[in-house]
């Protein structure tokens, strides 16, 4: 009984350190932060209406960020309210996806 009591929190706590992308790859968490950090970019949002047909009960949101002068993407953040928030955050480098984080709201 007591290795069925164990094994559920012993898989949780290497779960949860496997998570962790951005300590094990720092070059990942630099673009990450350049991208950020860069007020350069210009964003390009769409709302609701223009990239779903569907309702969403709290509404939605895509936002681009690129960089006018190489004409490049570096990142979307697509924001969907349905009952409750999650946002997905796409990174680029060199128009290849690094990374890709959600968030709750």
């Amino acid at each position: 009984m007591k290795p069925y009591l164990v094994a559920p929190f012993l898989f949780i706590m290497v779960s949860l350190k496997a998570q962790n992308i951005l300590e094990r790859y720092p070059e990942v968490f630099e673009i990450k932060k350049s991208i950020d950090n860069n007020e350069s970019l210009q964003p390009v949002i769409l709302e609701n209406d223009d990239f779903t047909d569907d309702s969403l009960d709290g509404g939605g949101e895509v936002i681009g960020f690129y960089n006018s002068t190489t004409q490049e993407i570096k990142k979307i953040s697509i924001t969907l309210f349905l009952s409750y928030g999650i946002q997905h955050s796409f990174y680029l480098k060199n128009e290849k996806l690094v990374l890709v984080m959600d968030k709750f709201k």
